[in-house]
């Protein structure tokens, strides 16, 4: 499941993942954000994934980076900051990182929540 909302006060697109979640879902999310004109042309990203179980496989992470493709024109800049703690779900995650490599599109891994907002509002 992937819940998000936009934080005002910190100027963050603040998701949380949970329980498990597919390539699809990551997709469609990553649709709607694209669909919103509200949010701001450059957008910081926080995803809390510590309570994830990623269901799908390492070449599905490519179907999932090219979303970031279809999102990114839309967008100035996007700052990425994701929160994983689990090896194998960092593991999704940083092939993640490396396939989602654009010139507008930023993504960093954080075990603390608190590190990857820093790094947001640096």
């Amino acid at each position: 499941m992937i819940r998000w909302a936009f934080n005002e006060k910190e100027q963050v697109l603040e998701a949380v993942f949970s329980g498990t979640v597919s390539h699809h879902d990551i997709i469609d999310c990553m649709d709607k954000i694209n669909k919103n004109n509200d949010y701001p042309r450059v957008l910081n990203i926080l995803i809390d994934a510590r309570n994830a179980m990623f269901n799908f496989n390492p070449d599905e992470v490519k179907t999932v980076a090219s979303a970031n493709f279809r999102m990114a024109p839309s967008y100035r800049r996007i700052r990425n900051a994701i929160v994983i703690d689990d090896p194998k779900e960092t593991a999704f995650t940083m092939l993640y990182q490396n396939a989602s490599k654009s010139k507008n599109y930023e993504v960093k891994i954080f075990t603390l929540k608190e590190n990857a907002l820093n790094w947001l509002k640096s």
